[in-house]
């Protein structure tokens, strides 16, 4: 009879295992394939990514307006900005915050982005041991691209940049143009054309799609990389 029991406990327990591996290895495959989707910078895989992440808890709704900076979409993070509730979340606050650094970097507002910053660093960090580490490296990451999209970036920023998109993968391309950027400033053309050469087809609302132009043809003005058309 004990012999059954041992059995009976050990095949329960194997089940258990079993039934483990199983959802790790389900949870480790979703962690994958939004990293794909980020990577991939198709707008549609990007929101809809965003979008699970939101839908699981894993981020706040104000995620899917940085999805849309991470596009170079500066029109989109405008809308969302103005649709944003007047109830204060703190990471909501952040998202919001990094989303108008990204805009106003890539559009040449360096003052705008610089005093973004400033408000970012400002803004007290709280949060679970899960998320913390993420949101540390996402805004040590939009800092460095506004540093770098101005001219002004450093060696520490370009590695903070090249590391951003293990944590925060919605920033790959946000941080690639970044250091492409600096690359281009330091006059190391053929290396920062490199660096993008396998960018997706930007659309037209994209601020990406001129800028991916401009590096191509060495005819980046650093100093106002969105200027009008």
């Amino acid at each position: 009879m004990a012999s059954f029991y041992i059995s009976w406990l050990a095949w329960g327990l194997s089940f258990v295992l079993i039934l483990l591996g199983l959802a790790l290895a389900r949870a480790f495959y979703q962690v994958q394939k939004r990293r794909k989707y980020y990577f991939s910078g198709r707008r549609a895989w990007v929101l809809e990514a965003a979008a699970i992440e939101v839908s699981e808890g894993h981020t706040t709704p104000a995620f899917s307006a940085l999805a849309l900076a991470a596009l170079g979409d500066v029109r989109g993070v405008s809308r969302s900005l103005l649709a944003r509730s007047n109830d204060f979340d703190e990471e909501n606050e952040e998202l919001f915050l990094c989303s108008r650094i990204l805009g106003e970097a890539f559009e040449g507002e360096v003052e705008k982005s610089y005093s973004t910053c400033g408000e970012l660093m400002c803004l007290s960090l709280n949060a679970a041991p899960d998320r913390l580490e993420r949101r540390r490296v996402r805004r040590q990451g939009v800092i460095a691209i506004a540093k770098s999209v101005a001219g002004e970036g450093e060696t520490a920023d370009l590695e903070v940049l090249a590391q951003t998109p293990t944590l925060e993968p919605v920033l790959y391309w946000a941080c690639r143009y970044g250091v492409a950027l600096a690359l281009y400033n330091n006059g190391s053309l053929a290396q920062a054309q490199l660096l993008v050469q396998g960018a997706p087809h930007w659309p037209s609302e994209s601020i990406f799609q001129r800028l991916q132009c401009e590096i191509f043809e060495g005819t980046v003005d650093l100093k106002n990389v969105a200027r009008a058309a």
